[in-house]
Order: structure tokens, then sequence, then C-alpha cells
């Protein structure tokens, strides 16, 4: 079974977690993020670009300069 993870889709996802704390608790309640790098490790390591790496650290960069009462459980989750 092939997995494909779309950088544009985890950017899109990362962008509605700095913006939304209610997708901030579903990424809390769901293990979005295990999820996640579940999905990247069983694809291509050709999907783990640049770019895939850059949406995690500008999410991991606004959950540490951003309080918000979701943060620390998120922080968790990504790292």
């Amino acid at each position: 079974m092939i997995f494909f993870f779309s950088w544009k889709l985890l950017g899109f996802i990362c962008d509605m977690v700095e913006t939304s704390q209610t997708v901030q608790q579903h990424m809390i309640q769901n293990r979005g993020f295990l999820v996640i790098s579940y999905m990247l490790q069983r694809s291509s390591r050709d999907h783990l670009t640049l770019e895939v790496l850059g949406s995690f650290l500008r999410l991991t960069k606004h959950l540490v300069t951003c309080l918000t009462p979701n943060n620390e459980l998120l922080l968790k989750q990504v790292n």
C-alpha cells in the first residue's frame, strides 16, 4: 500500500492548527500528529521534503511563542 501525503495538505493542517482552538482540540483528542507521523513513516522518503519540514518548524515555533491552553499538549505530540 502506498501512502502519499501532500506538503500542501500538511501546510493547510498546520495553518488550521495555528488559527483555530477547535482544530487544536480535535488534533489533541484524535492524536492528529501521531496519525500524520504514521502516514509519513509509511510514505516514500521522497515525500519528506523541505516544505514538509518547514511546515512542522513553523507550527512548532507558533506553538512555542503563542500561548494558548492547548499548546503544551500539541507540542507533546509534535515533538
